[in-house]
């Protein structure tokens, strides 16, 4: 009914259309002065898959819940635990992170995500190496054509990307080399925990930051 239309419209608003099937909301964190991102990826089926949550307000929830049965909420790295827990609790949903990091995860894990994994026979798990998390990975999902990335690269403005910086990741060199794994997959947009995402030319923006300087 139209009460019911309203309401979802009004809660929808909580939420922003990235790509099609894929939803974001952010944090804005004062310290590193960028937002700290969390996705909603709609699987079909009236189920949806969430990463990297932070902190929200109710109404971002229940638009959350309105898209659907939350299947899992995935961490791409140790530290994007996030609001994980609460999340967990809010949509008794499983919380898989990556294995390697998981005894490094204040809260445990219902799964421990292996590199090469597919999952939910759409995702592929694409393990970094050289990253501030031993664990970091990437995923591959070609029903928009998307690599999500946790904070391997960072969003630094509109168009533009970076690694974290030199004190947490020592060997940026050798994290840049990681990430060429991702540039043999077909994808167009790059979904970003942290920062601005790169829609349309995300592999060109990848391609264009991992360039060997002359």
């Amino acid at each position: 009914d139209k009460v019911a239309v309203d309401r979802h419209s009004f809660l929808m608003m909580k939420l922003r259309n990235l790509l099609p099937g894929i939803h974001v909301w952010s944090r804005f964190n004062e310290e590193k002065q960028m937002d700290f991102n969390g996705h909603v990826i709609e699987l079909g089926h009236g189920t949806t898959l969430l990463t990297d949550p932070p902190q929200t307000e109710y109404q971002t929830l229940e638009a959350i819940a309105d898209l659907g049965k939350v299947a899992a909420i995935i961490l791409t790295n140790r530290d994007h635990r996030r609001d994980a827990e609460h999340f967990r609790k809010r949509f008794s949903a499983p919380l898989w992170g990556p294995d390697l990091d998981a005894p490094l995860i204040e809260i445990p894990l219902d799964r421990r995500i292996r590199d090469g994994e597919k999952l939910f026979d759409r995702f592929t798990v694409i393990s970094l190496q050289h990253q501030k998390s031993p664990g970091e990975f990437a995923m591959h999902d070609p029903v928009p054509r998307s690599m999500i990335i946790g904070y391997a690269v960072i969003g630094k403005g509109p168009g533009r990307l970076n690694l974290l910086p030199v004190e947490k990741i020592p060997n940026p060199e050798g994290a840049k080399e990681s990430l060429r794994r991702l540039l043999s997959y077909d994808f167009e947009h790059l979904v970003i925990g942290d920062g601005t995402a790169i829609l349309d030319r995300g592999k060109s923006a990848l391609e264009e930051f991992l360039a060997p300087a002359h």
